[in-house]
């Protein structure tokens, strides 16, 4: 066997080993849970927060359903009902999802690109929603979610009180001072009011719900 042949025969295995790379990774599964997050110094609690829940549907096309919290807890473009507000179609290499999205405050008709980079899954932004506010990012790396990643807030005010549900007549459950470090859990129908839990320490936590100015940013 010549060098020629030897080295014709490497360059068609290394074109077949691409080739099969790329197959796969044109496969790539769009679905499950993909997070994204910034901080700001000197902030402990992030700036913001994207989530993004992806699932295929019947027609093999992909659905999905944003949270996106910014501006330290300030802005939450969330939604708690089985709504999914992203719709999209593989493209010709299946490696690409070119998706419209609309926003929870009343945005409609954006659009935008799912696309692979290596391990991460881009968020890209390409014409804004019309008709109302988007408070997520324009792009976003984001990696699987291996595990549930926590939503963090702050207390702002000198004493808040627990309540046992989402009224200002409702029964308290002990309360928070300001600076205490919680997580969101969920948000009431009419939006005034964060379930939050707080970790005491010694794996001991309790749950109640706050007025929704009272989750913010430290140092506020």
């Amino acid at each position: 066997m010549t060098m020629r042949s030897i080295s014709v025969r490497f360059i068609l295995l290394n074109m077949f080993l691409w080739m099969s790379f790329a197959c796969n990774a044109s496969k790539a599964d769009f679905v499950g849970e993909w997070c994204y997050r910034t901080s700001v110094d000197p902030y402990k609690v992030p700036y913001a927060t994207f989530r993004i829940s992806i699932r295929e549907n019947q027609n093999a096309s992909l659905e999905g359903q944003y949270c996106s919290i910014s501006y330290h807890g300030n802005r939450i473009d969330c939604s708690l009902d089985d709504f999914w507000n992203i719709q999209g179609k593989y493209t010709k290499n299946n490696n690409q999802v070119n998706v419209l999205f609309s926003t929870f405050f009343e945005g409609k008709n954006g659009e935008a690109t799912l696309y692979f980079s290596g391990k991460q899954l881009n968020w890209r932004v390409d014409k804004d929603p019309m008709g109302g506010h988007f408070y997520g990012p324009y792009i976003a790396a984001l990696q699987k979610c291996d595990k549930e990643v926590p939503v963090l807030g702050t207390i702002r005010s000198s004493k808040e009180y627990l309540r046992a549900n989402p009224s200002r007549s409702s029964s308290t459950k002990g309360y928070l001072v300001k600076g205490d470090i919680v997580s969101l859990l969920t948000v009431s129908d009419n939006a005034d009011f964060f379930k939050v839990r707080y970790d005491k320490g010694n794996g001991k936590s309790v749950e109640g719900w706050i007025r929704y100015q009272e989750f913010g940013r430290e140092n506020e």
